[in-house]
């Protein structure tokens, strides 16, 4: 229910919807029948003073009162907020209405305030109150749980967009849902995968049917489990590699509104702009030293030791014993669990 259809049914001139955190440090809200400025200005210079979010003053969940039982008058009419707010405007007695308290300490409050030449709060708006709370209380917890899922899907998209590597969010028909940036650059080159009336598909003919099946297995089509499969599809002229596709069902904890639900995550790499963990990376990654990193990326690279001893212009001793610091960092016994753990290292994309 809105702010002013609130106020109507109360009969008051002003109305307010406040949030403050558990420390007074902070607050927002809306206020109807003060200037907005007035309002803003009394959030940041005032709340923090306000007397009726002093300690002692009671206050809790559900909680209907008037602002002379919480704040007497005598004391009320020589603070900053009547002398500077409530007197200006014509404002006199408050109806409070505490809806909730988050897990933070977050409190979200109504007040609706008569005129000076209004009347006074009767025991019909008092009834009023206490039937609307847990109308306003249910509406308050559906509102977070939105702004939490708001946040997440933000957050979660803004790290979608970070990565190296294309990712796209499809439905169970291939249609896109979400890509990311280095998705959306893939597509508009539209050499290996290409948006069909908002479905993906690969731009060649040949290979759109071998797609469809990885997603179709992907999304669990055919009355069989959903499982996960890979796809290399060729590039353009001159593109050595071809791109890697990666089909993973997305795995739904609680069913979706959306008609579209969320039920693959394809990712795809480039395999041409993929390169091996540079030595300044595995370095950093073990905490080794930089001629250590640079012997950790030779040995991917697939040198022996002679080679890099050459190449790297140092006696086959000294490359030994570089060779046996860098398998006791990173806990290995054999040269052969040294590679394999190399392997496995991601591969960071190179910049364009």
């Amino acid at each position: 229910m809105a702010l002013d259809q609130l106020r109507a049914l109360f009969g008051v001139a002003f109305a307010f919807s406040e949030f403050r955190d558990s420390a007074r440090s902070q607050a927002d809200g809306v206020a109807l029948g003060i200037e907005r400025a007035a309002y803003q200005k009394f959030l940041r210079d005032q709340f923090q003073g306000s007397p009726f979010y002093a300690p002692g003053v009671p206050w809790y969940v559900g909680q209907v009162a008037l602002s002379v039982d919480l704040v007497p008058n005598e004391l009320l009419h020589r603070t900053r907020l009547y002398q500077e707010i409530w007197r200006p405007v014509g404002m006199r007695d408050t109806l409070r209405l505490a809806v909730s308290r988050d897990e933070s300490g977050r409190r979200h409050v109504f007040n609706f305030a008569q005129a000076v030449s209004g009347g006074e709060f009767t025991k019909a708006d008092f009834r009023l109150a206490h039937l609307l709370m847990p109308h306003l209380q249910a509406a308050d917890r559906l509102a977070q749980r939105l702004s939490h899922a708001n946040m997440l899907a933000a957050t979660a998209f803004s790290v979608l967009d970070a990565l190296h590597h294309a990712v796209f969010l499809l439905d169970r028909d291939g249609r896109i849902l979400h890509h990311n940036r280095v998705a959306d650059a893939l597509l508009q080159r539209g050499d290996a995968l290409v948006s069909r009336r908002g479905v993906l598909s690969a731009a060649p003919p040949t290979d759109a049917n071998r797609l469809a099946t990885l997603l179709a297995r992907a999304a669990g089509w055919g009355g069989l489990p959903p499982s996960a499969g890979t796809l290399r599809l060729a590039l353009g002229e001159n593109r050595a590699g071809g791109l890697a596709l990666l089909a993973i069902p997305f795995r739904q904890e609680a069913e979706w509104s959306l008609i579209h639900a969320p039920a693959v995550l394809l990712c795809a790499t480039e395999l041409d702009v993929v390169s091996p963990p540079q030595g300044a990376q595995i370095a950093e990654l073990f905490g080794l030293t930089a001629a250590e990193g640079v012997l950790a990326a030779d040995l991917l690279a697939g040198l022996d030791l002679r080679e890099i001893a050459e190449r790297r212009g140092r006696s086959i001793n000294t490359v030994r014993t570089h060779l046996a610091r860098l398998m006791a960092k990173t806990d290995v016994k054999r040269q052969s669990e040294l590679m394999r753990l190399l392997v496995s290292l991601p591969r960071v994309p190179d910049p364009r």
